[in-house]
């Protein structure tokens, strides 16, 4: 009897049915080896990055084949088999399904408003100061921008009084609440905000005192969302400092409506711990370190209000958690809190730790991103930008913006009265020929922005390699020079910058160039301020903030002081002696008198609501000025005038 055939099992019939136990005698007969030897699976659909499946595959076909397969031998390429192609495929068919939308629906992005608390140290930027960098509204700003921060608490401003500036070249506005002038600056909150935000945000900021601030913000679907900026007192405070901050914070919290969203943010010098099971739906299973008695209070606080501190709910590193490293011990600890309503808790995507987020301050900035958007407001009428009127010093401006207007009136009939659409033609005319006036405004950091960005990514390259090895003493030297080559290099721009306009100005003020010496000043005006006036209620008790309640209470302050009984005789009026009439007042203008007073019309003034400058009237030409008599002849006999 000569040796077994080897078995021979087509690709496309092969199954896997389990591994069996091969019988002892399959050797001498092929009918038992086909019963009991395992058939390996149907082959999946090739996949080019799921690795080498046809060569698994003959692996497979080969083990199968053999006379002697033991179930060990045929287990141990199953399982290579599985974890090389079989898991990848799945993996890969899965991930395939989720990133294809469902048929007929229209997969919609969940919008995402980015939050922050930061202890910034201070806003504050004094010359006498050696070891703190000039502009630092500025700085912080370009920290948030990298990070694309929405809104962000900031703590310890340092500040006096309550004001607001804008960073025009970041892009963000500065709000802050301080003690008033001539009291010592310890402390100071406020919000940095994107300037590009606030057209849909009508209230402002309200400063309850140098440690608390307010800011109720509109959300999409008719919600609201109220934001409290805080800066609690250290655990050495005294124990009356600690009573009045907590007092008010509690008011604040009791004030806030039950339907708005709740968003606390601030350095609160406390340590609230790990103990999750005795602080339920309080704090979460992956809090810091040890509760001190600071921790206690806010975590009562929390409790009582159903908050929840979002920093110990999300599982990660403690790197990511700690916000401030104790200068002796060297230790880390979270002091830094997003806090929300419980009932809230599922809105809250993620709160983390920005460890490159460096503006010298020796407090690390947390980020929490949100599921909520602030409510657009509705689109106004787009206003009419500023024209250039400086390009009509060209002839060839002049002549191109006398063309294009003989152009566009030609269009309109001359019998037209239709003063809306030749203003509009007018306006397109100008808008061709001059286009649009740039903004003057200019300010030594934004004009030197290139070599300061070049300056703050050498900083913080020194910063990340700094945080992947803490104590190497050469990274920690070289960042220290990188932060004093900043300071540095920040004041000589700004003396530069300076040094150079007071020349402009003098050379324009010594030529007698009075309309450039005014321009040139206006030019300087370093960051822009957003003034706040806020006005009280008709009895005097309530302070309003809202835009549209400051209008509204001044038209009802117009209206009851123009609007009453006039307490003279109204028969005075007949005992007034009848005069001739003055018949040549009557006569329609002539096209004299109109080019007379266009004439006489200054320049460098502002445009009405139509847009149109003076300059324009002026420089239009003979078309110009024709169909505008025409228009003034025909409201002049119809006795009907624009309301524009």
């Amino acid at each position: 009897m000569g040796s077994p055939m080897p078995l021979e099992i087509p690709l496309a019939e092969v199954k896997l049915v389990g591994v069996r136990s091969v019988h002892p005698h399959a050797h001498l007969n092929p009918h038992l080896c086909t019963s009991f030897l395992p058939r390996p699976p149907s082959p999946p659909p090739p996949k080019k990055s799921c690795g080498d499946v046809e060569w698994w595959w003959a692996q497979a076909k080969d083990v199968a084949g053999t006379p002697h397969c033991s179930p060990l031998r045929w287990g141990r390429t199953w399982k290579r088999w599985s974890k090389n192609c079989l898991l990848p495929t799945l993996r890969t068919v899965n991930r395939n399904r989720r990133s294809i939308p469902p048929r007929g629906r229209k997969t919609k992005v969940k919008n995402k408003l980015s939050i922050a608390s930061w202890n910034v140290r201070t806003l504050l930027d004094l010359a006498e100061t050696p070891g703190r960098p000039h502009r630092r509204t500025a700085l912080v700003a370009l920290e948030l921008e990298r990070y694309n921060i929405d809104i962000a608490a900031l703590s310890e401003t340092r500040l006096h009084g309550e004001d607001s500036l804008t960073e025009v070249g970041a892009g963000y506005t500065f709000f802050w609440k301080g003690v008033p002038e001539g009291t010592r600056r310890n402390h100071g909150v406020g919000f940095a905000v994107k300037t590009k935000l606030l057209q849909h945000i009508s209230e402002s900021p309200i400063g309850i005192n140098e440690r608390l601030m307010t800011w109720r913000i509109p959300l999409a679907k008719k919600r609201f969302a109220t934001l409290i900026s805080a800066y609690a007192p250290t655990l050495d405070a005294e124990h009356n400092i600690k009573e009045d901050f907590y007092r008010a914070l509690d008011a604040i919290l009791q004030q806030t409506p039950a339907t708005d969203r709740l968003i606390l943010m601030g350095d609160f010098n406390a340590r609230v711990g790990t103990e999750h099971l005795v602080w339920s739906k309080v704090i979460g299973q992956h809090g810091v370190g040890n509760m001190n008695h600071n921790g206690l209070r806010l975590l009562a606080l929390c409790s009582e209000h159903q908050l929840v501190i979002t920093n110990t709910i999300f599982q990660m590193k403690n790197r990511f958690k700690t916000t401030w490293q104790h200068p002796r011990s060297k230790h880390w600890h979270l002091l830094d809190y997003v806090i929300v309503r419980q009932k809230d808790r599922k809105d809250v995507l993620t709160t983390r730790v920005m460890r490159g987020a460096e503006c010298w301050t020796d407090h690390l900035m947390v980020r929490s991103k949100l599921s909520m958007s602030i409510q657009p407001r509705s689109p106004k009428t787009a206003s009419h930008k500023k024209l250039n009127c400086a390009a009509l010093n060209s002839h060839t401006t002049k002549d191109n913006l006398r063309w294009l207007l003989a152009e566009n009136l030609n269009k309109i009939p001359e019998e037209s009265a239709d003063w809306p659409a030749l203003r509009q033609a007018i306006h397109k005319a100008a808008s061709e020929a001059l286009g649009q006036s740039r903004k003057l405004h200019q300010d030594w950091f934004d004009c030197n922005s290139t070599e300061i960005q070049s300056l703050l990514k050498t900083k913080h390259e020194a910063h990340k390699a700094l945080l992947s090895c803490p104590g190497s003493p050469a990274l920690i030297t070289s960042f220290t020079a990188a932060r004093a080559e900043t300071q540095r290099a920040l004041r000589a721009m700004e003396n530069t910058w300076w040094v150079q306009k007071a020349q402009e100005i003098q050379n324009l003020a010594d030529c007698n160039n009075t309309q450039g010496f005014y321009d040139a000043l206006k030019a300087l005006y370093g960051p822009r301020k957003r003034v706040t006036v806020p006005v009280r209620s008709a009895d005097g008790t309530t302070l309003l903030k809202d835009r549209h309640e400051i209008l509204a209470r001044w038209a009802n302050h117009f209206e009851s002081l123009f609007n009453h009984t006039n307490p003279s005789d109204p028969h005075i009026l007949d005992n007034l002696p009848d005069l001739s009439p003055t018949i040549h007042l009557d006569t329609p203008p002539l096209y004299s008198e109109l080019r007379q007073a266009i004439a006489g019309l200054k320049n460098n003034k502002c445009a009405g609501p139509d847009g149109i400058p003076a300059e324009v009237f002026k420089q239009g030409g003979y078309i110009l000025t024709r169909r505008l008599h025409l228009l003034i002849q025909n409201i002049w006999e119809h006795g009907t005038l624009p309301q524009d």
